[in-house]
């Protein structure tokens, strides 16, 4: 009687609508339907943000204390695990490869066979990062000084147009009054790179005498061969005039 009595005055409960339930959210979960049980416990099917669905405890989800299909907790572990977060940098790839040539892992005869070193600041990329900030979309590290070791007062980002004019093997000559490599003075005397350097071995004394080679001329300087060659003549009086039928 006493049993009968409790049943009277306290009922039991209804079973939990879930259809009632869906569309609500726990954390990255949403509760999309019913789930399977889970052992003898009810399970409701949610639907993650990261695209995944999963079966979980449906007290569980209401009280929060699953918030994910698991990779919210992968999220939290790579989080923690995280230095910098700019692996997958430009930066980040050009301080790997200046790590790796100043210590001797590739091309060691050009970089750690002649002394050159990264200062122990530029050991930690972070510190790199802070000098010299993300490398510019087509530009690369450059030494300033070919002979010096990679430090913030001799680096800089460059195009592969100014490295080359930075190399050790670059051959500089006087042109017009200017210091300039042999390339960019034979370009601007309008003549082909290869004509100078075969004038320089044949010992001529001046290697940019003005060519016939109207072809030449045009390819190197993007200018009229006639008006170009009447302007070079001005400024070498004592060669003779060339013919240009």
């Amino acid at each position: 009687m006493k049993i009968l009595s409790f049943l009277n005055t306290h009922p039991m409960p209804k079973p939990l609508n879930i259809q009632a339930l869906v569309g609500t959210r726990s954390g990255k979960l949403t509760l999309v339907g019913q789930g399977n049980h889970i052992g003898k416990h009810r399970a409701v099917l949610c639907s993650c943000d990261c695209g995944k669905t999963t079966h979980i405890y449906l007290m569980h989800f209401r009280r929060g204390n699953t918030r994910s299909c698991g990779c919210l907790q992968k999220e939290v572990v790579a989080e923690k695990n995280r230095t910098h977060g700019k692996t997958k940098t430009r930066a980040y790839k050009r301080w790997s490869w200046m790590i790796s040539r100043a210590t001797g892992k590739t091309d060691r005869k050009l970089y750690f066979d002649r002394g050159i070193r990264v200062c122990e600041r530029w050991l930690s990329f972070e510190n790199f990062y802070d000098d010299m900030g993300e490398c510019p979309e087509g530009l690369s590290l450059d030494r300033i000084n070919n002979n010096g070791n990679y430090e913030p007062i001799n680096c800089r980002w460059a195009s592969n147009h100014v490295q080359s004019r930075n190399r050790r093997n670059n051959v500089w000559v006087e042109f017009q009054g200017k210091s300039m490599c042999l390339t960019d003075a034979a370009r601007a005397a309008g003549l082909s790179p290869g004509c100078v350097i075969q004038r320089r071995i044949a010992g001529i004394k001046d290697l940019f005498a003005p060519s016939k080679n109207r072809t030449h001329i045009e390819k190197w300087t993007g200018k009229d061969p006639i008006a170009f060659l009447k302007e070079r003549m001005k400024q070498l009086p004592d060669l003779d005039d060339p013919t240009f039928e």
